[in-house]
């Protein structure tokens, strides 16, 4: 465990989780006015909180942004700004995770932000986790995010209480397993953790999925966040793997068990992430500096937590109370529960693992 992810994680407190609430932004002072932005970010109610910011935004400065999606797990966006870089810069300002940024950062797409105004409010430890060489920040976090397994109680009967568990018979055609893609392989190295491995050794993880696709226990591959809400709710599958901020409103539709504090596994973790917005050098990155200020006043950025169901990285801002089943709440369930991957090395693998859980898992889904 990172000693820097430690002390943000005991300084704030909690890992946040509420269901999605209105945001009831303060107006902000005008800024610069006029221009338009083109962010990223993905569905649900990430989408839902950062349009409400931006209309905020729009009204007090004049600027507009426009949204762009992920297309599946938000590494995808590397390919796309890749493919144009650097004589067409598409996007201005994208929002992921930290194993996105790493590489963002790599690359040498993304501005400076250390002169972004209130980034001084933002938990310390959290911004220097992405300074480059040079010592200089090159993330706004917005939040801490999180992400972990669970089911339907009104589905599935037998309690789950460890990875092996979903072998069970009686799970058959109640599981959704993730695209590869979303989530850093996560939900695949959580199996491995229970099996004594972890991200450098999946073998465990290859060996028990393969057990797991051949079971028939496995409905669908879901290539979004959308797909697994949908999923969930309209109860085409029983149990998956999603974010803190997806587990609220599947909780308010559904009944849920969450297994992210279960003491018989080594495996049903809450892995645990920086959600931030990294600015690409662009003719628009003074704006979405602007912008980026915006989203991280205290105001706002509590409100954004809840709205998002996290816990907002403004050390100035509140958490909501509405959180108890779902957060790690003190150093002593974090130090149980929660598990902090290395994102370098997934980052630099993860096609790889995707390319083999295409070539050797799927085939085995299709004939379960």
């Amino acid at each position: 465990m990172s000693i820097t992810r430690r002390g943000l994680l005991r300084s704030s407190a909690s890992m946040s989780l509420v269901g999605a609430v209105p945001l009831n932004f303060l107006a902000a002072p005008a800024i610069a006015q006029g221009g338009e932005l083109t962010a990223v970010t993905w569905g649900g109610p990430l989408l839902k909180a950062n349009e409400v910011a931006a209309e905020a935004f729009s009204d007090s400065t004049g600027s507009s942004v426009l949204w762009e999606l992920h297309e599946g797990g938000s590494a995808n966006i590397l390919s796309k700004i890749k493919a144009t870089w650097p004589d067409s810069v598409k996007y201005d300002i994208v929002q992921a995770l930290d194993p996105v940024f790493i590489p963002m950062m790599k690359e040498g797409w993304l501005e400076d932000v250390d002169d972004v105004e209130g980034l001084d409010q933002i938990a310390a430890t959290l911004v220097d986790n992405f300074r480059d060489a040079n010592g200089k920040a090159k993330v706004v976090p917005v939040a801490t995010d999180g992400s972990y397994y669970g089911y339907r109680t009104d589905m599935i009967d037998m309690p789950i209480t460890k990875v092996t568990d979903l072998l069970d018979p009686s799970l058959k055609g109640k599981i959704g397993l993730l695209d590869p893609s979303l989530y850093t392989f996560s939900p695949y190295i959580a199996m491995a953790l229970e099996l004594g491995g972890d991200e450098r050794n999946l073998e465990p993880a290859w060996e028990f999925l393969k057990e797991l696709a051949a079971s028939g226990n496995v409905a669908q591959v879901l290539k979004s966040d959308v797909d697994t809400i949908n999923a969930l709710t309209t109860g085409a599958i029983g149990l998956s793997y999603t974010g803190i901020g997806n587990w609220g409103p599947i909780d308010k539709a559904v009944p849920v068990k969450l297994l992210h504090k279960e003491d018989e596994s080594n495996g049903f973790k809450a892995f645990l992430y920086t959600l931030g917005w990294g600015i690409l050098k662009g003719p628009r990155s003074e704006l979405a500096k602007e912008f980026a200020s915006f989203l991280i006043r205290k105001d706002l950025n509590e409100a954004y937590g809840a709205a998002t169901t996290a816990a907002p990285a403004n050390v100035n801002a509140q958490t909501s109370p509405e959180i108890a089943k779902y957060v790690l709440s003190t150093e002593e369930e974090i130090r149980k529960y929660a598990y902090f991957p290395d994102f370098d090395y997934i980052s630099q693998n993860l096609g790889e693992w995707s390319k083999r859980f295409e070539t050797e898992i799927q085939p085995l889904l299709r004939r379960g």
